[in-house]
């Protein structure tokens, strides 16, 4: 499955009665049968819009569910283009 962020515009929603402000960035999913979903991902209060490109789930957003491993309502993701972390300096 990968993660494909085009832009890094965020949608806010007000909070609501008993509820928090919600925070979202548009994403699109293409999964490994070729089928392709718009997907809402979850932002914290406090966290920036991840940047343009392409990116996969981390192992960390997922928890277990009643059904099997559910996602994170504030997944994790790992860049899978662009620029690799470089080797820490001796």
């Amino acid at each position: 499955m990968k993660i494909k962020i085009e832009n890094t515009e965020v949608q806010t929603f007000p909070a609501r009665e008993g509820k928090k402000e919600r925070r979202i960035q548009r994403a699109m999913v293409a999964y490994g049968n070729g089928e392709v979903r718009k997907w809402d991902i979850g932002l914290n209060r406090d966290q920036p819009a991840w940047p343009v490109g392409e990116y996969q789930l981390d192992p960390a957003s997922f928890y277990p569910g009643k059904y099997g491993p559910e996602v994170s309502g504030w997944p994790q993701l790992v860049r899978l283009d662009g620029p690799k972390p470089s080797a820490p300096r001796a």
